[in-house]
């Protein structure tokens, strides 16, 4: 794909390679001229084995057999087993998701924080994981080393942090009961309300979606009309088309009720010009 880059007045064109990865059956939303698709299939007998011996080297040939087997070409799926296999003699976990929550279970205190910080998302800066937790600066240090040794995160500066996977921080997410889970989106929407105005103004959205997962249908609601507006006046009209659609569907929740119409009102007239914007009369 070419770009115009402008240098001391004159257009030059500069070739940029952008490379993604995506899981099966992925629509591609962009011209199907401007990308070549190099479908990935799962890794050999020889490179899984690789990975396993590469984590326990002393495995023994039934264990290592097992799991080649049954990671069916996954590296993930081989490198988790692998790492429960050389640290307990207990049955591995069949599923992917099983395997992962087993290994959450091996993290201890930290598994409180790693409950947290998968909550918030992949990608989570310490500010934010420190005004939602109810530990210590200090502890919470102490247990993101844990998860870091572990393998369950990666530091990618002094204060941000992601989950190695998606389907890591999934497993972990999931792993909460849903009344958990609930309390815990709560925590961290005060917290954003409580100490991130600037989070407030730019992204309400990120507010809309944690009140949203609370339970909190209203007060989500509110968010994602704020949200709407932000994106409108950036001229951001399919990001406030779907902010303002979002929170037209939240709406259908509620129980009909003069405030609910008012409020159905005020989303749609600030929906409309929107709609112009983007697809027309």
């Amino acid at each position: 794909k070419l770009i115009h880059q402008y240098i001391d007045g004159d257009v030059t064109v500069v070739p940029l390679l952008m490379l993604f990865s995506a899981r099966l059956h992925f629509e591609l939303p962009w011209s199907a001229t401007l990308e070549t698709v190099l479908p990935l299939q799962p890794l050999d007998q020889q490179d899984i084995t690789s990975i396993i011996t590469s984590i326990d080297p002393n495995i023994s040939p039934e264990t290592l057999d097992d799991i080649v087997v049954r990671a069916d070409g996954i590296p993930l799926f081989a490198e988790e087993m692998a790492k429960i296999s050389a640290h307990t003699e207990a049955k591995i976990p069949a599923k992917l998701h099983d395997l992962l929550a087993a290994r959450l279970d091996h993290v201890g205190e930290a598994k409180q924080t790693a409950l947290l910080a998968a909550t918030i998302g992949r990608e989570f800066n310490i500010e934010l994981l420190s005004k939602a937790s109810t530990s210590t600066h200090e502890t919470l240090i102490r247990e993101l080393k844990l998860l870091q040794q572990a393998g369950l995160l990666i530091q990618l500066s002094p204060t941000q942090y992601h989950f190695k996977h998606a389907l890591i921080q999934e497993a972990v997410y999931q792993s909460q009961t849903n009344g958990d889970r609930k309390t815990t989106h709560q925590r961290i929407a005060q917290a954003l309300l409580d100490h991130s105005p600037h989070i407030i103004s730019s992204q309400p959205e990120l507010i809309a979606q944690h009140l949203a997962a609370a339970g909190q249908t209203e007060r989500a609601i509110e968010y994602w009309i704020r949200a709407g507006k932000h994106a409108t006046r950036h001229s951001a009209n399919i990001e406030a088309m779907e902010h303002f659609n979002t929170a037209l569907r939240l709406l259908n929740e509620l129980p009909h009720a003069e405030q609910r119409d008012k409020t159905e009102f005020t989303v749609l007239s600030l929906l409309c010009p929107v709609l112009y914007a983007a697809t027309g009369y």
